[in-house]
């Protein structure tokens, strides 16, 4: 039996999702639960910047979100030449951010790990001993703090940009509804679960716009997520139908799960 996706990505970044899982031969419902906002960066920015020896971008937004804050913040676009320390390198979390990264231009290191997950960055071989260097954390408001405390445990210094925040999608009660409609009435229903904030920004969507029973019907259904974290979180929370990691965290591991699910 055919899945069919609740596509809870961000409305910028949905489409692509969606035109990839068709082209798979998925269907899917757009359905953002998360907005995403810009958010200013420090006035220290530039200096700060001049003396990193890493960024660290923890996603796409990231990369995009800084790209439009350092032209708020200098007027201009980011240039490695002039802006960074020689030798300075960006590292990803995320294939995804990995080709945000290379198409803005900046120096960007090879992906080495498998697992697009702050821990698998940690344990790189070459960033067990990181004494002495300056690494510029660039993210979301909020957020784990796995990066911050593994990079002070290897011996960095880091300064953390919080570039954007994360907002409830706007959504009106008959958008909801028809969107909610065509989802649940699907022969196969699965949902995307990418974060534990869109998580629980889809749960506030169901209780605002649904009836009494909806959040239960949810709770029975599969579920693709991005980390066994957020696996184990549902479990706890109460989650009663079979839940699938994407591996890796990107459209081919979620295409790769449901792929798993139609064959079961």
């Amino acid at each position: 039996m055919t899945p069919t996706l609740l596509n809870t990505r961000p409305a910028g970044q949905a489409p692509a999702l969606t035109q990839a899982l068709e082209a798979a031969g998925f269907d899917s419902v757009e359905c953002p639960v998360m907005a995403i906002e810009g958010v200013s960066l420090p006035e220290t920015a530039v200096t700060e910047l001049a003396q990193a020896d890493k960024l660290v971008f923890v996603s796409r937004n990231a990369v995009e979100q800084l790209a439009i804050a350092w032209r708020a913040l200098t007027g201009r676009e980011l240039t490695p030449e002039r802006d960074m320390k020689p030798g300075a390198q960006c590292f990803a979390i995320g294939a995804a951010t990995q080709a945000s990264l290379q198409a803005q231009g900046w120096p960007t290191a090879e992906l080495a790990h498998e697992e697009f997950v702050s821990e698998a960055l940690l344990a790189r071989d070459d960033w067990q001993n990181l004494q002495g260097q300056q690494v510029v954390l660039v993210k979301g408001e909020g957020g784990r703090q796995a990066l911050v405390e593994g990079l002070a445990s290897a011996g960095a210094t880091t300064t953390a940009w919080p570039v954007y925040r994360r907002r409830l999608a706007h959504w009106t009660a008959q958008a909801w509804q028809a969107c909610w409609q065509s989802w649940s009435h699907a022969r196969r229903p699965v949902v995307l679960i990418s974060s534990w904030q869109g998580f629980e920004h889809l749960c506030t969507l169901v209780q605002r716009f649904g009836n009494q029973n909806d959040q239960a019907w949810l709770f029975q259904q599969a579920a693709i997520v991005f980390s066994d974290r957020i696996a184990q979180g549902l479990q706890q929370a109460g989650w009663q139908g079979p839940c699938r990691v994407a591996r890796p965290q990107s459209q081919r591991g979620i295409i790769d799960a449901l792929t798993q699910f139609q064959s079961e």
